[in-house]
């Protein structure tokens, strides 16, 4: 039980700092008319993997998405 509330919680944290990093990157790329698509899975992507996550979900968007 232990160990499933300490996974539970590390990906709480995670995706709260995705949210953040999110966010953050939204704000400034806003300058040059930027945006990212917004969604549980681009939280948990850009917070468990930092920085690469986030060029990883910019370039889905620019690439796939219109």
């Amino acid at each position: 039980m232990k160990q499933i509330l300490t996974t539970l919680w590390w990906t709480v944290k995670k995706m709260m700092f995705g949210f953040v990093a999110f966010y953050a990157f939204n704000f400034v790329a806003s300058i040059v008319n930027i945006r990212l698509a917004s969604n549980y899975v681009s939280y948990f992507l850009i917070g468990a993997l930092g920085v690469p996550g986030l060029l990883f979900v910019y370039l889905f968007n620019v690439l796939f998405l219109p």
